[in-house]
């Protein structure tokens, strides 16, 4: 026992510590010394002792914190925690009571105080105001400790606390000591022209106004933190350290609403920040070798922020800077390459090929439109997606953009965005990978060796029911341009026909196609808006209908319909590849038909 007790007592000598984690580890010594002697008694309370010590305290007040004072050090997907509190017993909090009266350490007694304060209430034998006794002036003394080490970030998080127990207990007397220590701070502060911590203490002060010990708050507090904000602005602005800059632009705004500064400060702060943006594209902390994609993500974050502001003429602005910079990055040598070689044998692609060159050509065309082995599975794109993301999470943490024509069209920024991210790049691999391993050269094969021509794939589409007669002439000479290896024109013709004739597809079975915005004038549906509507994903069936998607409207797709319409597509993407699965659209389109009586689209 009383070796115990000098090994505690030993510990307990510890005069400054900056994390708690250096006691813990002192305690595992002792609990594994405890173990080899077989003493279970004290092992177990050095166990008490490494549990409380091991979680982790969150800030309050300075920081968003929604989840209370203590949470798991470590957290698994199945919900299991390490350290659980819900597991804590009473013999282990009636030991931590115990400890509170003992200990002469104050980081100890401040960590038992602060635990039992939020956790002790269920098994203890003190309410929250005797621990407050005891709590409130350790915090302030570690607290003080920090600040004399120049742990600022400890002394703020410490004092945080004082000032949430403080308030929750109503405790005027200790409000008044936390004001003059941040008062002294802030002097400090002032006369070493030291700003940076400004912030938290500037939070801090908000937080006792928004009280109702807020009359305990004297002004020559606030009007020395608010110019302290304004010098560590100004400040972080002359060193061109602009994310600091703009924090102390924001924190400086909040003061509004307390009335220390005007609506028409609050105007300039916010062009401030714009402005910091803009001198950060530039900037860039100072780099050597500047980034066109840094500039165009400042540029993109300065455009944010003047449209929440309203300020459009700076949103076009930054419109063109965005571009600007995307055109030097594509321009750049900032991009690679990442590629890996996958073998596929090809016995396996003749194998998927041979049922189509088995049978005459016209039966081949017909058994290429009724196949959906050419369609990537649904089901299976969801599947290996989410094994992907299982197997290698870290790629899914990351925010990713899309660029194209030198502008971000997509990005993934949570984790719903980024699985949509990446089923699009898994199915559209599926998609690349069967278009050129097995449909361009099986149509190569067909063309080639068994005399497919563009008349027979013409008389194909013709014969369907549905097709229109005005869109036949067009369609005709679209892939006659294909047969001639003009993939260009035959691109350019074939795109808005196959748009064309859906829609005429589904005017014939019923269906609206059009919207009223003005009067009775009707005016057609955006393609996009088109394809969203649940009746047409319900009529094309599912997978048909993603094909479709992903190929001619979706910005993780192709966007082939856009590109097209609005000349955005380049001569290099106009391949024979590309060419064929627009044909391709067209013979799966053969296969529906109208159901009278139900007065539908149907397989």
């Amino acid at each position: 026992m009383e070796e115990y007790k000098d090994k505690v007592k030993q510990l307990e000598r510890i005069s400054y510590s900056e994390y708690l984690s250096e006691f813990a580890e002192e305690f595992k010594k002792i609990r594994d010394w405890a173990k080899e002697k077989g003493l279970v008694r004290f092992e177990k309370m050095a166990q008490y002792e490494i549990e409380v010590l091991s979680l982790h305290d969150q800030t309050p007040i300075v920081k968003i914190n929604d989840r209370g004072r203590f949470i798991p050090m470590i957290e698994y997907k199945d919900g299991t925690k390490w350290l659980d509190i819900e597991n804590f017993t009473g013999e282990q909090i009636a030991y931590y009571e115990q400890r509170l009266e003992e200990t002469e350490n104050v980081f100890l007694r401040a960590r038992y105080a602060d635990f039992l304060f939020e956790h002790g209430d269920k098994h203890g034998t003190k309410n929250k105001y005797e621990i407050s006794k005891i709590l409130l002036p350790s915090l302030l003394e570690i607290a003080e400790k920090h600040l004399d080490k120049g742990n600022f970030y400890s002394f703020v998080s410490d004092l945080a606390r004082a000032v949430e127990v403080s308030l929750k207990m109503g405790n005027k007397e200790w409000i008044e000591i936390i004001l003059k220590k941040i008062e002294s701070t802030l002097h400090m502060f002032d006369k070493n022209k030291d700003y940076r911590w400004t912030l938290e203490l500037s939070r801090l002060l908000r937080n006792i106004l928004s009280s109702k010990l807020s009359s305990l708050v004297d002004e020559n507090i606030v009007l020395l933190c608010v110019q302290l904000l304004n010098n560590g602005r100004k400040s972080y602005w002359d060193n061109k350290e602009y994310y600091m800059h703009r924090k102390f632009c924001e924190e400086i705004i909040h003061w509004k609403k307390f009335k220390r500064i005007s609506k028409e400060e609050e105007q300039q702060l916010q062009l401030e920040i714009g402005r910091s943006f803009e001198e950060e594209a530039v900037h860039q902390q100072g780099r050597e070798q500047k980034s066109s994609m840094v500039k165009a993500h400042f540029y993109e974050l300065a455009m944010r922020h003047y449209a929440n502001i309203g300020k459009t003429d700076k949103v076009e602005e930054m419109k063109i800077l965005i571009r600007k910079a995307y055109k030097e990055w594509e321009e750049s040598d900032e991009l690679s390459v990442v590629s890996a070689e996958v073998s596929i044998p090809t016995h396996e692609i003749e194998n998927m090929m041979r049922p189509y060159l088995e049978v005459d050509v016209a039966e081949s065309i017909d058994m290429i439109a009724k196949s959906i082995d050419f369609i990537p599975d649904i089901n299976n794109v969801e599947k290996l997606t989410k094994e992907l993301m299982t197997a290698y999470p870290l790629y899914h943490l990351v925010t990713k953009g899309l660029i194209d024509d030198e502008k971000k069209v997509a990005e993934a920024k949570n984790d719903e965005e980024s699985y949509q991210w990446a089923f699009s790049q898994n199915y559209m691999l599926h998609v690349q990978i069967v278009l050129n391993m097995i449909m361009v050269p099986l149509f190569d094969k067909l063309m080639n060796e068994r005399g497919l021509t563009s008349e027979l794939i013409v008389n194909k589409i013709f014969a369907w029911p549905l097709m229109s007669e005005k869109n036949k002439p067009f369609v005709e000479l679209g892939i006659k341009k294909f047969f001639d290896g003009d993939y260009v024109s035959s691109i350019h013709i074939l795109v808005p026909q196959f748009e064309s004739t859906l829609r005429r597809m589904f005017a014939a079975a019923g269906y609206a196609t059009t919207s009223i915005k003005k009067s009775t004038a009707q005016h057609e549906e955006t393609f996009n808006e088109f394809l969203n509507r649940d009746d047409i994903k319900e009529a094309l069936g599912e997978r048909i209908h993603k094909l479709i998607q992903m190929v001619m409207v979706d910005q993780m797709g192709i966007n082939l319909r856009n590109k097209v319409a609005h000349g955005l597509i380049t001569f290099e993407q106009c391949t024979k590849g590309l060419n064929l699965l627009v044909i391709y659209l067209f013979l799966l389109l053969t296969n529906y038909s109208v159901v009278k009586e139900e007065n539908n689209a149907s397989e």
